[in-house]
């Protein structure tokens, strides 16, 4: 049988027309669709006084929409469904993006807005100003947004395995309104440990990691070991103190590494080279804060005014100094004079113009840090402007915490009556330890 024969020329043309009619049927809708569409109107507030149209849209004082589905004459009320047919129920969409709205502010303030516990010692509690107070200053805490679970002594097993870290936690915490908004917690370890054996240490360590985690179960834990005596950083305290970094680890626990021997510059410790200074204090609280952030941030220390005293053949010499950190650049201010008397042989190398008392940013007996900035130098009643100047900040048995200053523009000169550091002088660099 031909292919004719079994689909006849009427089976064809049945078949296209069905398909014709059916594109005009689909066609007819879609003109009465856009009809529709474009003779929807808006109507605005219901008023039952008022003549509409069919398919004309309007609301209620309760938010909810309508359409007429024919003309509608005046007197017609909203409720009539002859006429109106609600499409939209205004109030409880605003409700409920309002909802979304809140829950979405909640969710964004849970990720952006820090609450913060901070674990540690003394040097958490007993300073005027200590650093939990200026990682607060430096992220815009509220005293509502931060904890000090701290006393002096503690330590992750302390004296005696007695007043250690948990303790303070735990001492602290019925006093935590919503603990589970603490979005950080920072432990800072200094002196208290660094003699003790990591064995021995190591399950109060598990201990206060277990109950911080069960206890805060949103907040990120940090730890760093940031301080100890200066005088005790021998070999074999270095030795245990990397043992004990070693040993008491987490995968719970980000260790904050910018904090390590932050607190061996006798510079940022008191009389006590023990206890940081205020400014000891900033330092740590600014390497916190860099590493909570995840980046540089802009901070200045200063100015720092020193008297310079006990100088043999320098008299009425004080220097100000003040340090920037910018995009992690370090500027370091000068301002002042140091004058010597004219009896004073100076040297290129070193002069020790005087001394000064702790507190300041540089300088121990293990790390002398030496830099060159541009200073004004009166040489026979002439001044010579932007002449490099070496300035040295040491400590030695001899002269204490010292001052240097050596010119290779004036070396041996009798007749030096000034060199003066003005606001404009400065080092910018990284090879001192801030």
């Amino acid at each position: 049988m031909s292919v004719w024969d079994k689909y006849p020329y009427t089976d064809f043309h049945e078949l296209n027309l069905d398909w014709i009619i059916k594109m005009v049927k689909e066609v007819t809708k879609e003109m009465n669709d856009f009809k529709v569409v474009n003779q929807i109107v808006w109507g605005g507030l219901h008023d039952p006084g008022k003549e509409y149209p069919r398919w004309c849209i309007v609301d209620t004082p309760t938010h909810e929409g309508y359409i007429s589905i024919q003309p509608v004459p005046a007197g017609i009320t909203i409720d009539n469904e002859d006429y109106w047919r609600q499409v939209a129920n205004y109030s409880a969409l605003y409700a409920d993006f309002q909802n979304r709205i809140v829950a979405l502010e909640d969710d964004m303030d849970l990720l952006t807005h820090r609450r913060v516990l901070f674990v540690g010692d003394s040097y958490a509690v007993s300073l005027p100003k200590n650093y939990p107070e200026y990682v607060a200053e430096y992220l815009g805490l509220s005293s509502d947004d931060y904890y000090v679970a701290a006393r002096g002594g503690a330590g992750y097993h302390g004296y005696g395995g007695e007043n250690t870290f948990l303790s303070c936690v735990e001492a602290i915490y019925p006093n935590i309104v919503s603990p589970e908004t603490i979005t950080d917690i920072v432990i800072v370890s200094a002196y208290n440990d660094i003699f003790e054996n990591p064995i021995t240490v190591a399950p109060y360590y598990t201990a206060l990691i277990n109950y911080l985690r069960t206890n805060f179960a949103n907040a990120k834990i940090y730890q760093g070991w940031c301080g100890c005596f200066f005088q005790l950083m021998t070999a074999s305290v270095h030795d245990n103190i990397k043992k004990l970094m070693n040993t008491l680890t987490s995968p719970w626990a980000t260790p904050m590494t910018n904090l390590e021997y932050v607190m061996v510059d006798s510079g940022w410790t008191g009389d006590d080279e023990e206890h940081p200074t205020d400014l000891g204090s900033q330092v740590i609280a600014y390497r916190i804060t860099e590493f909570l952030l995840g980046k540089n941030i802009d901070i200045a220390y200063g100015p720092t005014a020193l008297q310079i005293t006990n100088a043999s053949g320098f008299s009425n010499s004080t220097l100000e100094i003040s340090v920037e950190m910018k995009n992690g650049v370090k500027t370091i201010h000068f301002k002042g004079d140091v004058i010597p008397d004219s009896a004073i042989i100076f040297t290129s190398t070193l002069n020790v113009v005087g001394t000064y008392g702790k507190g300041l940013i540089w300088g121990n007996s293990a790390y002398k840090d030496c830099i060159t900035v541009n200073a004004d130098i009166y040489v026979g009643g002439t001044l010579t402007k932007n002449i490099p100047v070496k300035v040295l900040f040491g400590n030695d048995s001899v002269n204490g915490h010292y001052i240097g200053i050596g010119c290779d523009a004036i070396n041996g000169s009798t007749n030096t009556t000034k060199i003066s550091f003005n606001q404009s002088t400065k080092y910018v660099g990284d090879s001192l330890t801030i």
